[in-house]
């Protein structure tokens, strides 16, 4: 079933009603068609929809694992959504809902008017190298928008962005350059794991929150120097960072979930300056690079801590940092 030609007198289509159709290729849905939700799943070969002229709703990503699918359309006499260039948008370009994954196109500019862009609304383009935010957007980036995009190397990021959502740029395995954005202040759960081609955060200076596995299987990344005025770094936010050789942690620092570091067994120096250890809540496996004890213990005799002036003694006797076998005052 290569084709799917669909009666206009058709009004509904239940979810799921066309899950993995591996053969569909093309299908017109039917113009009174007034709710598309979830109705192409795993159709790997589907490459052409055009979507119905009285459209008036679009909930969740319509076309999830779709990975051949290079045409969009929609009739331009509908008063809700316009496909562009590719982009399906509403009409006043503002929500982003999705970009056909088996486009070859490989740069792509995001327009001004843009504040929205929809959950995995990027997802698996392939192809896709580049995306460039307008510096003066308000946009806010869904969960997993660009996940698996395994070719994009570079993001401009608006300046205005408060958060990074969960998964957002998961297996982004080529992903290098991301500009500084001062605006960034959460990095959820995944938004970047698996990025194994990144090789710094500074592109975060005023973060304050690094939620769990946010970073995770980053092998490329050797030195975190965190920025003053993070507060909290969550449970194996950097764990598979199998590069990372020394890692600053600065005195805003209130939170530290367990197994940071999971798996970092490189990893040779932790500074940290906070001197009030009362103020920071630290879960008992932090440090532990591995939950067999006896390999963690090799991690502690071997790494060095070194805390600020006047605090050594307070870090010898604390439950999770005198597990270091290593303490010396920062110089």
């Amino acid at each position: 079933m290569a084709t799917v030609d669909l009666p206009n007198s058709i009004t509904s289509i239940g979810v799921g009603a066309f899950y993995k159709c591996s053969s569909l290729k093309r299908i017109v849905l039917p113009p009174n068609l007034e709710k598309v939700s979830g109705i192409f799943g795993d159709c790997k070969s589907l490459e052409f929809v055009k979507l119905p002229n009285n459209m008036t709703k679009i909930a969740g990503n319509i076309f999830k694992e779709c990975p051949s699918l290079r045409e969009i359309v929609i009739d331009s006499k509908n008063p809700l959504f316009i496909c562009q260039d590719s982009f399906l948008f509403n009409k006043e370009k503002s929500i982003l809902y999705c970009f056909p994954p088996g486009k070859d196109t490989t740069e792509i500019f995001l327009p001004e008017s843009l504040k929205e862009i929809k959950t995995e609304a990027f997802a698996n383009c392939k192809q896709l190298e580049s995306v460039i935010f307008s510096s003066k957007s308000f946009c806010d980036i869904g969960n997993a928008a660009f996940k698996w995009c395994t070719s994009l190397r570079r993001v401009d990021l608006p300046h205005n962005v408060k958060v990074i959502k969960m998964g957002t740029f998961s297996w982004c395995t080529s992903l290098e350059s991301i500009n500084e954005s001062p605006g960034l202040e959460v990095i959820e759960s995944a938004a970047f794991s698996h990025c194994g081609s990144i090789k710094n955060i500074d592109f975060i200076p005023n973060a304050t929150q690094i939620g769990q596995r946010a970073f995770m299987d980053c092998s490329s990344l050797e030195t975190i120097a965190f920025p003053n005025g993070l507060k909290e770094i969550g449970e194996a936010a950097f764990s598979g960072c199998t590069s990372l050789k020394k890692v600053s942690i600065p005195d805003s620092i209130h939170s530290l979930g367990d197994y940071i570091f999971y798996s970092d067994h490189n990893l040779e120096e932790i500074h940290i300056h906070v001197i009030d250890l009362e103020n920071v809540s630290i879960m008992s496996h932090a440090f532990d690079i591995d939950k067999n004890m006896s390999l963690s213990d090799i991690f502690y005799s071997q790494c060095i801590l070194y805390v600020p002036s006047g605090t050594r003694w307070n870090y010898r006797h604390h439950p999770v940092f005198g597990k270091f076998k290593n303490i010396e005052i920062e110089i």
